[in-house]
């Protein structure tokens, strides 16, 4: 099954915290979402939560990890995963 985005996206490079202890960058961001990297992978179907910071502003929110491909810490390669806002 591919995953549709109902939104446009725009790529831009946010610092995001997860659980307060799981940091990761975003790649692209819209309204309903975004898709990220990081060391870590979540599974897809996840609920998750965090903040997201803009400037000097912090935004929180919960979502779903709509899909996700595990990188490879040997290589360097982060993992990368799209969230759907739930809130």
């Amino acid at each position: 099954m591919t995953y549709q985005r109902s939104d446009d996206r725009k790529n831009t490079r946010l610092r995001v915290m997860f659980a307060d202890r799981l940091p990761a960058v975003t790649f692209d961001v819209s309204a309903g979402g975004f898709s990220a990297e990081m060391n870590q992978v979540f599974i897809p179907g996840s609920k998750i939560d965090g903040v997201i910071q803009i400037d000097d502003d912090t935004l929180l929110f919960r979502g779903k990890v709509s899909w996700a491909h595990p990188g490879n810490t040997l290589l360097n390669i982060p993992s990368r995963f799209g969230v759907s806002f739930t809130r």
